[in-house]
């Protein structure tokens, strides 16, 4: 009876380990098969064709939100609306009848938006809906070679190499400028726009929505950017670009960046830095032949380039990456534009044929580059590891850099482990080899009581208490650093000549940490009393603004000290019960036999039972690590949860764990954010389980290396 109990007892253990086993990758292929949609590549598909009227020539196209009709501007100013299920015309309006005139250029404001430049000098604006409205209209003395109208005042023209900034139909005049007061009544005053510049040979042309940034460039290879301020001055940056003709130019979704194209095929990104300086911050692949335009997204910065071939190169501006190439295998194309909701393509070619391309590229933002390295954001210097998921404008460009993640994550753990796991290995060598039975029986379960504290209660407690707490001793923390091992020295001193007297090495004996406690306190003691002096002497009576001022460090209040304070209460229980455990395992034998040879206590514990023990505090010490990289509670409160690279004590980090916590309840499902943390999961599991096997692999060496002992 007692071997069928004892198989049965050993199938049901088996059968439990592997139903653990079965579950944790389980786990592991449910995050990750939510996290690996983020590296699928963008997938291109025709959707419909729509062959116009053989002439005249189609100079703009687009779509409708939902990709259910196709619309078509000629140069007779014919828009024609198309239904794309019965393939059937749905309305035509002409946006000029009688007139005669007709459209010599249109330039794409943004999906479904176009400026259109007359034969007779007219300039008008349109918005393509249910159906085409001419929002604006300007009358010029003869016809621009480019020209944008971004509001009712404003009109953007160049005429051959004449930029003409004006507010009224015929030249530059006076401009209304609104103001409110501080009760809120409306002040008018009249503003004069004085910006006319002569440029060489323009080539490409474009303006920022809010009409106060102009680019052009020239067959130079040279970019010209005007800034106008709001009282109506300007400021003109002259930038060479490239080494052949500027052939596109096109702002990116935001305005806070544009795109270059060359004759050489050549994509680039500049912005402007401070100064106005323009730097070039991305480089992408080059294109077969010369850019001939580039269109943008209206929610993203997501943007096409169409080269003279007809070839059509889809990009994201964050990740330079190119996201997908589709050849002229229709012929060459001449009209590109974006859909409002930036998941579709619509192109022109030679021979009047209209083509909807589907656009399936939802995280088109994420790649290996912007998730591991260093990546030049809008706005920045220099390129740089930056998370930031969310900002307050629409335009913001998300950054989603796991460096500073995983970088917090082992900070808070180094530091936890620095204090801990010295602390931890010496009570467990004290406990096992050094501590009365009574003590013994005492001290082990209230260490491993820590244990069961939640982590919730022990981050309330180093937030609330402790970080304050530690703030305002800061500089008694640091002197204790030295006060301590300088106390204990003078103190073995002092012991090392009492012990000629008769009695007291007997004292000793089973009661060193009673002997201990008040080296401890008289250390803290040095330490609290000489924190004045030395504050007033050495850090100019401050130790945070000393900090700040002199080595350009700032204090945070919940910093990696406070997360080491903190971590060290969980991760304590763990490294001292299985190093405990590991000690007490060791044969009485060994210590006995190297006593008995003549060895002392110390000799024998460095020599003997560490080495003995050594599979199972390694182990310890790499199962306390791992332990300490999963702690989400303790750190999400008791740091500033600040993602960023800096190796100070005195700043807090972020941690996967406590990254997962913050941004899960604000990311929508199925986002590139929402995703994204779902990685972080996968990186977090991988590295837990890491550790755990490494743990196990290092215990499984060291006690074949050790057994013979």
């Amino acid at each position: 009876m007692a071997r069928f109990a004892d198989a049965g007892a050993a199938w049901v253990i088996k059968g439990g380990g592997m139903l653990v086993i079965a579950a944790t990758m389980g786990i592991l292929v449910l995050i990750t098969a939510v996290a690996l949609p983020l590296f699928y590549s963008a997938g291109v598909q025709q959707l419909a064709e729509q062959h116009l009227p053989a002439s005249p020539a189609v100079l703009a196209a687009g779509s409708d939100d939902y990709l259910q009709t196709l619309y078509s501007i000629d140069a007779r100013g014919l828009v024609t609306i198309y239904n794309l299920d019965g393939r059937s015309v749905q309305v035509s309006y002409r946006l000029r009848p009688g007139r005669g005139a007709t459209i010599l250029a249109a330039e794409s404001k943004r999906a479904a938006q176009h400026t259109l430049v007359w034969s007779d000098g007219v300039v008008s604006a349109i918005d393509v809906n249910a159906t085409p409205v001419t929002l604006y209209q300007r009358q010029l003395l003869r016809p621009p070679k480019f020209a944008a109208l971004r509001n009712k005042n404003t009109l953007f023209a160049v005429d051959d190499d004449l930029l003409t900034i004006s507010s009224s139909p015929a030249a530059a005049g006076p401009q209304e400028q609104e103001e409110l007061d501080l009760f809120g009544v409306s002040e008018s005053e009249p503003q004069q726009l004085d910006l006319s510049f002569t440029l060489a040979t323009v080539t490409a042309f474009d303006v920022s929505a809010d009409g106060l940034e102009i680019i052009a460039g020239n067959a130079q290879g040279e970019v010209v950017r005007i800034a106008i301020d709001a009282h109506g001055g300007s400021t003109v940056t002259t930038t060479r670009v490239s080494h052949a003709a500027v052939t596109a130019l096109k702002y990116v979704y935001g305005d806070n960046s544009f795109v270059v194209g060359d004759a050489d095929g050549q994509l680039t990104a500049w912005q402007a830095l401070r100064g106005n300086k323009l730097v070039r911050f991305k480089t992408f692949a080059a294109m077969p032949a010369a850019v001939r335009l580039v269109s943008k997204a209206g929610r993203s910065k997501f943007f096409a380039a169409l080269d003279s071939r007809g070839g059509i190169a889809l990009h994201f501006l964050t990740s330079a990456a190119t996201l997908r190439y589709i050849p002229p295998t229709d012929g060459p194309r001449h009209t590109l534009a974006l859909s409002p909701r930036d998941n579709a393509l619509i192109t022109v070619n030679a021979s009047n044929t209209a083509s909807l391309w589907q656009i399936d590229a939802p995280h088109a933002e994420i790649s290996f580059t912007t998730l591991m390295r260093r990546v030049w954001y809008e706005g920045y210097a220099q390129p740089e590891y930056v998370w930031q998921s969310s900002s307050g404008t629409d335009d913001f460009e998300p950054k989603l850099s796991l460096v500073p993640l995983i970088f917090g994550t082992f900070k808070g753990t180094l530091y936890a482990m620095l204090l801990v796991l010295p602390l931890a290995v010496a009570a467990a060598i004290y406990t096992s080899q050094f501590a009365a039975k009574g003590f013994k029986t005492f001290i082990k379960p209230a260490i491993e009581l820590l244990a069961s504290l939640p982590s919730v209660v022990i981050g309330f407690l180093v937030a609330l208490w402790l970080a304050p707490f530690l703030q305002n001793f800061i500089v008694t923390f640091l002197l204790s650093l030295i006060t301590l091992p300088l106390v204990f020295l003078m103190f073995l001193f002092l012991w090392g000549k009492l012990r000629n007297f008769a009695g007291v090495e007997r004292f000793e004996r089973q009661r060193e940490f009673m002997i201990l406690v008040p080296v401890v306190a008289v250390a803290a003691m040095c330490a609290y009393y000489l924190t004045a002096p030395v504050e007033n002497y050495f850090f100019l009576g401050d130790f945070s603004m000393w900090l700040y001022d002199v080595v350009g460090m700032q204090y945070d209040q919940r910093n990696s000290i406070v997360i080491a304070f903190g971590l060290g209460f969980a991760v304590t229980p763990v490294i001292f019960s299985i190093s405990e455990d590991s000690l007490d395992s060791i044969p009485k034998a060994l210590p006995l036999a190297s006593l008995a040879l003549g060895a002392s206590r110390w000799q024998t514990i460095w020599r003997v039972v560490l080495p003995s023990a050594s599979p199972g505090i390694t182990a310890a010490a790499i199962i306390g690590f791992g332990r300490a990289v999963g702690e989400t509670m303790i750190v999400l409160m008791a740091t500033g949860n600040t993602p960023i690279i800096d190796f100070s004590p005195f700043n807090g980090m972020r941690t996967l764990a406590a990254n997962i916590a913050v941004e899960v309840p604000e990311a929508p499902v199925n986002s590139t954010l929402y995703r994204t943390l779902f990685l972080c999961a996968v990186v977090l599991f991988v590295l837990t389980f890491t550790f755990n096997t490494a743990a196990e692999l290092v215990r499984t060496g060291l006690r074949k290396r050790y057994g013979n002992f």
